[in-house]
């Protein structure tokens, strides 16, 4: 896989984030989510977005290296949803168990926007690193880049 295709795909991946995170943040949820204690007024968008592109350049890469057999939509969605699972929820319930701040339902609320958001970064980096279902003889029908089954 070429490193600019991985380039290009994180960084529509961090565009898409960061206007997604944007509309759901500042406009949907502004109103009805608990302030955070000791939030800044206003974020520091230097480290708000290279938050987002370290993000999305790992994301992408290991897309790469653990894709599978299936079309860009099925493997897109199913990274996606692993993705959440490992990072997302996992962050929702750390924090909710660390500050006492938002009810329960806002973690989970919010574990679901980034699931959506996350399997449709998954399908855009799945069609932009060019993933047409296989990899140049890597992966066989049915297999995982690995060689184990999906």
């Amino acid at each position: 896989m070429k490193l600019g295709k991985i380039a290009i795909a994180a960084l529509a991946a961090t565009v898409f984030m960061f206007l997604t995170d944007g509309l759901w943040y500042g406009i949907i949820m502004k109103d009805s989510m608990t302030p955070m204690p000791g939030a800044r007024p206003e974020p520091d968008m230097v480290w708000l977005v290279l938050g987002m592109l370290i993000y999305c350049i790992a994301f992408a890469y290991v897309f790469v290296m653990g894709q599978g057999s299936g079309s860009p939509v099925g493997e897109g969605t199913r990274f996606g949803i692993w993705a959440t699972l490992f990072v997302w929820i996992p962050m929702g319930f750390f924090w909710y168990a660390l500050i006492a701040a938002a009810p329960l339902q806002e973690y989970l609320i919010d574990d679901v926007f980034r699931l959506v958001q996350t399997i449709i970064i998954g399908i855009i980096v799945a069609y932009l690193t060019g993933m047409s279902g296989h990899r140049g003889g890597e992966v066989t029908p049915g297999k995982g880049a690995t060689g184990g089954d999906d």
